[in-house]
């Protein structure tokens, strides 16, 4: 499952929705536009499609993001480890399968971890790990 939240917030509201966040701990970005580029994949057969799956390759400045979107989580598991094989970093823009072990490993949880225990230190936000990792 996936789940991506935008908010529309009139102008006017701005200042009092950061004075909200600021109060809850929450750092939204600055207003920023992105050129995004996606190209979606499938075979002649429909194979994805017809799989409940598909294949994005995203270009977002500099950076190429591929993902595949699948039903369960057999197959975001299978893509995990070959992104990890490659060399590479799966972007935490869907859910994740990871041990608590392979997600320290490949995002460097020693500085996020300092960094939480400073600003979180009651543990009242779940962790990165908690947030990112289905079934934590």
């Amino acid at each position: 499952m996936e789940v991506e939240l935008k908010l529309l917030i009139a102008p006017s509201d701005a200042a009092a929705f950061r004075r909200s966040c600021a109060a809850a701990a929450i750092h939204p970005e600055k207003p920023h536009s992105d050129k995004l580029c996606s190209t979606y994949f499938d075979t002649s057969e429909l194979y994805p499609i017809g799989h409940g799956m598909e294949l994005r390759v995203r270009h977002a400045g500099a950076v190429w993001i591929e993902t595949l979107k699948a039903g369960g989580d057999h197959f975001n598991r299978l893509v995990e480890r070959e992104v990890t094989r490659l060399g590479g970093i799966e972007s935490l823009y869907s859910h994740s399968c990871f041990t608590r072990e392979e997600f320290a490993t490949a995002y460097g949880m020693g500085n996020y971890e300092v960094l939480k225990a400073r600003y979180d230190p009651q543990h009242r936000l779940p962790g990165l790990y908690e947030k990112c990792v289905l079934n934590a």
